[in-house]
């Protein structure tokens, strides 16, 4: 099956111009937040170089080299990536591809080291790849997939040229999920493309996950509690079991989407309205009228924060008790505080 790449067309139109003008550098860093296709470019910059059937300057994405390349498994293509029962990259690790990048490539003119997250390097490792992408050696490019790139240290990002991935647009992400997806509703498939944030890795995700409707469900019941004024324990009771991190951060960004349709059904009343999220309309129309906009700017605004990649690390039982104790309207420090 060949790769789903779509979008980032500004790193795929370089990485076609440096391999077909033989123009490739010693170091790169891509930068994105993760399911943004950091690995998928990494491996499309080497295809780019290392294809030997393509168009023009286009990898074909169907030959023995490029299906290895997607696969981990082309031998001048070296993916170093964190231990299973670890999280960081070692030092040892980082010294192993130093030397192996002096070994002539297998197949080709060229042998890529892809580091992946880069950002998993201890500060010791980056200090032990520093001189090697300084001075490479001939025919050699390490890519480094980076997601904080505040965990990368300036004499590293100071050697290495810098991409960036970009947030796919809905129109294209809600096309490539119909085109994979036949069997799914289009309301269900345009959700989940809303719900992406761009990302092509947590849209495909979200259209494997059984319990999407599910969370669909909540997200509106919980909307619905809170507009209508529910005490405290029928809202935690109707945001349920929040043990599951990937599941409580997609319920939140889909309760995101449900507060801005009560939002701005409350400012158009309706006209010319196209709910986001809500399918049901009257149900979204019965609520338009009830709350406030103070009350519902404010837990659309609690929910933007706790969804900043900032919070990444977030302790989810915290937040979600946090945010329920402010949809409840206790206005507390303990309603404010870090979530960390």
């Amino acid at each position: 099956m060949n790769p789903i790449i779509v979008g980032n067309e500004g790193i795929k139109t370089y990485a076609r111009r440096v391999s077909s003008e033989e123009r490739l550098l010693g170091a790169y860093i891509i930068e994105g937040a993760p399911g943004r296709g950091r690995l998928l470019m990494a491996r499309y910059m080497c295809a780019c170089a290392l294809c030997k059937k393509k168009r023009g300057d286009v990898p074909c994405l169907e030959c023995i080299d490029c299906r290895r390349i997607f696969d981990g498994e082309h031998p001048d293509v070296i993916e170093l990536a964190p231990e299973e029962d670890k999280k960081q990259i070692s030092v040892d690790a980082v010294r192993e591809i130093n030397a192996a990048s002096h070994i002539v490539p297998a197949e080709g003119d060229r042998r890529f080291f892809i580091i992946k997250p880069a950002d998993a390097m201890t500060v010791q490792a980056q200090n032990a790849l520093l001189k090697t992408i300084e001075e490479p050696s001939q025919g050699v490019t390490f890519i480094l997939a980076v997601s904080d790139i505040t965990a990368v240290l300036p004499t590293v990002l100071s050697r290495c040229f810098r991409l960036k991935t970009e947030a796919v647009e809905i129109k294209t992400m809600t096309a490539l999920l119909r085109e994979k997806y036949p069997e799914k509703s289009a309301d269900e498939l345009e959700k989940i493309a809303l719900l992406s944030g761009g990302s092509v890795g947590s849209a495909l995700k979200l259209a494997e996950d059984e319990e999407f409707a599910a969370l669909r469900k909540r997200a509106e019941d919980f909307t619905e509690k809170c507009t209508r004024g529910a005490g405290l324990a029928e809202l935690f009771d109707t945001f349920g079991d929040n043990s599951d991190k990937n599941g409580v951060l997609t319920l939140m960004a889909m309760l995101k989407l449900s507060f801005r349709d009560v939002i701005v059904s409350r400012f158009s009343g309706m006209t010319g309205f196209t709910p986001m999220f809500w399918s049901d309309t009257e149900r979204l129309y019965s609520l338009c009228g009830i709350p406030d906009e103070k009350y519902l700017l404010k837990l659309f605004s609690k929910l933007e924060e706790l969804l900043t990649p900032s919070n990444k690390n977030v302790n989810v039982s915290i937040a979600v008790t946090a945010f329920i104790l402010c949809a409840a309207g206790f206005d507390s420090d303990i309603a404010s505080r870090e979530y960390h």
